[in-house]
C-alpha cells in the first residue's frame, strides 16, 4: 500500500472504532462528519477523549483499485487526559448538569462535581471535588484535583451532549457566582478575544448589558452571542447569550415531515395563494410576535432597537448585515399564518423567535412548513447554514438540526459571517 496524497488537518474527534480488528477514526472536519482507517493505532495507548481537537495526516492511498483515506494521528502528551482524571470519571461519571458544571449522581447524599474553573489566552482550568447533600441543599468542599489544559480537550468531551438537570437547587461553594445572569458586558469588552475565553468556560452562558445602542448590538451579533432580553433588579437589560450548544441545520439534513409533504403534494400552495414572504422591514413581524405571545423578551425596548437598527443599516448600505421579517401568508389578503424574526450575517442566518397562529385547523402544519420553505431559500441563496439557537425545542431537531458544542461552532460561524450576505427580499 503506497501513501498518496498526504494532507495534515486539525479535526475534532469524535471516536475510534474497531470492525474486525481495523481501527476507524470518526472525525468533524470543516463541519462535517468524516471517518477513515486509523493508520498509527499505537497511539490509542493514552486517554484520548472525544472532543479533543488534534492533527492527523490524512493519505488516500490505492488499494486493489480500490481508494481508501488512512489517517495517522499526530499527538503529544497534552493530547491525552491524566490517569487520575480518567479513574475518576470512570467511578463517578459527570451524569447530571447545574448552572456551574456538571456532578455525578449522588449516593449516600455525596457526589463528584466537574468544573471548568478559570481561563486564560492558553488554556483553562479544569477542577473537580466532592459535594455533599443536606436537606435538598448542596456544598461543594474545596478541589481535590485541578488540571491546566488547552482549549477543546475537555470542553467538547463534556458539554457536547445535553445532560438531565440536577434536582438539587441551592449550591454553596465559595468560588461559585449563584447568578445566572454571569457577567456584565460593555462596548469595550466585547470582542473576539472575551468571546473565546468565555467560549472555553462552560459557566459563561448569559451576559447582561444597558448598552442598548446600534454598535453594541452589530457587534455581539457578529460575534455569534443571540441577544435577548431579561429583567435584573426591576431594570430592563439586555443579555447576550453565547449558547452551550447550538442548533444548526446545514441543508443536506433538512427534514420535511409527512405532513409538511402531504401540503406540498395536495396543490394548496397553488389554489390557496400561499406565499413566503421576506421582507427586509420587520415591523409587520414585530407586531405579529408582540400579538401572539402573552410573554415575550421581545419588549418595546427590543422592537425599538430592532427598528432602529434596520434604518441604520439601510442609511449606511450595510452589505454584511441584514434583518428580516419572514411570513408565510395566504389568499389575496394575504392573511399571516406563521413568520417568525432572523438576520443574515455573511454566509449564515439566525433565528430570533418565530410564531405560528394555531387558531385555525385549517392550517396544521403550515408552521413547519414556513420553515421548509425558508431553508430552501437559504439554501438557494447560498447560506452556509441555518443558526437555530437553544438546541432544547424538539421541532428543530425533527426539522434536521443537528446539536454542535459551543467551540465547534464559533469556528463555523467565524468562517461563514464573513463578507456580503445576500438579499433575501421576496
Amino acid at each position: 500500500m503506497k501513501k498518496s496524497n498526504k494532507q495534515s488537518l486539525t479535526i475534532i474527534l469524535l471516536n475510534i472504532t474497531f470492525n474486525n480488528n481495523i481501527p476507524r477514526i470518526h472525525f468533524y472536519f470543516n463541519g462535517k462528519k468524516q471517518d477513515a482507517i486509523l493508520g498509527n493505532p499505537e497511539v490509542l495507548s493514552g486517554n484520548l477523549i472525544p472532543g479533543t481537537e488534534l492533527t492527523i495526516n490524512l493519505f488516500k492511498p490505492r488499494l486493489e483499485n480500490e481508494v481508501m483515506s488512512v489517517a495517522e494521528l499526530v499527538v503529544n502528551e497534552a493530547d491525552f487526559l491524566p490517569d487520575e482524571l480518567c479513574d475518576m470519571i470512570a467511578s463517578q461519571p459527570p451524569v447530571l448538569s447545574t448552572f456551574f458544571g456538571l456532578i455525578s449522581t449522588p449516593v449516600n447524599e455525596m457526589g463528584r462535581y466537574y468544573m471548568l474553573r478559570d481561563h486564560n489566552a492558553d488554556g483553562l482550568l479544569f477542577c473537580t471535588g466532592i459535594y455533599y447533600l443536606r436537606k435538598g441543599r448542596a456544598r461543594c468542599l474545596g478541589f481535590d484535583g485541578q488540571w491546566a489544559f488547552r482549549y477543546n480537550i475537555v470542553e467538547n468531551f463534556f458539554y457536547a451532549s445535553t445532560r438531565p438537570k440536577s434536582e438539587i437547587k441551592k449550591w454553596k461553594h465559595p468560588s461559585l457566582r449563584l447568578s445566572e445572569i454571569d457577567e456584565e458586558v460593555s462596548i469595550k469588552n466585547m470582542n473576539r478575544k472575551f468571546r473565546n475565553n468565555a467560549s472555553g468556560w462552560h459557566r459563561y452562558n448569559f451576559f447582561f448589558t444597558d448598552d442598548w445602542s446600534l454598535e453594541f448590538y452589530l457587534r455581539q451579533a457578529r460575534l455569534g452571542f443571540i441577544a435577548i432580553t431579561h429583567s435584573i433588579n426591576g431594570k430592563r437589560m439586555l443579555t447576550p447569550q453565547l449558547q452551550r450548544e447550538y442548533a444548526v441545520l446545514d441543508w443536506d439534513r433538512l427534514i420535511i415531515d409527512k405532513g409538511v409533504r402531504k401540503i406540498l403534494r395536495s396543490g394548496r400552495i397553488k389554489e390557496e395563494g400561499i406565499h413566503l414572504r421576506i421582507n427586509s422591514n420587520p415591523d409587520g413581524v414585530l407586531e405579529q410576535l408582540r400579538g401572539a405571545w402573552k410573554k415575550t423578551w421581545i419588549t418595546a425596548e427590543y422592537s425599538a432597537l430592532i427598528q432602529q437598527l434596520t434604518e441604520n443599516l439601510k442609511i449606511k448600505r450595510n452589505k454584511n448585515f441584514r434583518i428580516w421579517g419572514v411570513t408565510l401568508t395566504a389568499g389575496t389578503e394575504n392573511k399571516i399564518i406563521a413568520g417568525e424574526l432572523g438576520y443574515s450575517i455573511g454566509r449564515t442566518y439566525t433565528s430570533l423567535s418565530g410564531f405560528f397562529h394555531r387558531s385555525d385547523r385549517k392550517y396544521n402544519n403550515f408552521g413547519k412548513l414556513q420553515m421548509v420553505m425558508l431553508a430552501e431559500v437559504l439554501m438557494k441563496a447560498g447560506l452556509a447554514f441555518w443558526n437555530l439557537g437553544q438546541p432544547y425545542m424538539e421541532y428543530k431537531l425533527k426539522l434536521g438540526a443537528e446539536v454542535v458544542p459551543r467551540g465547534l461552532f464559533l469556528k463555523r460561524w467565524d468562517k461563514a459571517a464573513r463578507g456580503r450576505t445576500p438579499d433575501l427580499s421576496r
